[in-house]
């Protein structure tokens, strides 16, 4: 798949990923259960107990698969359009790329009940008490996870920018959130490049992760996908 090799496909790929996490959201938001995720860089698994280890990778298969279809679909429609006008030759590949392309197309329409099904799967093993581990491709590590992180960050920053600038930013009292915040704030802290995600049972999201000298905190975050 030769993504390297066609850097304007980067935003769309970059979009995929955030929609497949964004239904994660909001299937466990709507649960009314409360959970939470956390997207964790560290192999390891340093700082977490696991009490259900599950190696599952369909989410981010099919996330994948879902890229190579559109990919395809829509390399070939560009040569459909490059042929349109040409001689034989060209008029025979433009009809072979036409194929291909409603070949994809097709393929695209069957994996949205493959994704569907992953994502309505991940999602509900937020209702076990506990975190659901992810590495940052969607894949699953665990679920029924403990956070054993002890030391509390430094700050917490409560911010408005989705960048998160922090001259937006307003300093919380770790001692203000829940026991299942604050542990997630203290994973963070302790592995840089994390994000943790706290469901709550009343509704609503709160997305966290470490910048510097500091948690970063939005709340309330607008969850939507396409």
């Amino acid at each position: 798949m030769p993504f390297d090799e066609r850097p304007d496909y980067r935003p769309m790929l970059v979009d995929l990923w955030i929609a497949g996490l964004c239904r994660l959201l909001l299937r466990a938001d709507a649960y009314r259960h409360g959970g939470a995720y956390i997207v964790t860089p560290d192999p390891s698994l340093s700082g977490l107990n696991l009490k259900y280890r599950l190696p599952y990778s369909r989410l981010a298969e099919a996330l994948v698969y879902e890229a190579q279809q559109t990919f395809t679909r829509d390399t070939a429609m560009e040569q459909v359009q490059a042929a349109l006008g040409g001689g034989p030759d060209d008029a025979e590949l433009g009809i072979m790329a036409l194929l291909e392309s409603s070949v994809a197309t097709d393929q695209l329409a069957d994996s949205s009940d493959e994704l569907n099904g992953a994502i309505r799967f991940v999602s509900l093993l937020t209702r076990v008490d506990g975190a659901v581990v992810l590495d940052p491709r969607l894949r699953v590590l665990g679920f029924g996870v403990e956070i054993a992180c002890d030391t509390p960050p430094d700050r917490i920053l409560k911010v408005v920018s989705a960048l998160g600038v922090t001259g937006q930013s307003t300093e919380i009292p770790y001692t203000h959130f829940g026991t299942r915040h604050r542990s997630m704030m203290r994973y963070c802290w302790a592995v840089p490049g994390s994000v943790g995600f706290v469901i709550s049972q009343d509704g609503g999201v709160r997305v966290m992760t470490r910048e510097a000298s500091a948690v970063l905190l939005w709340e309330a975050i607008q969850l939507e996908h396409g």
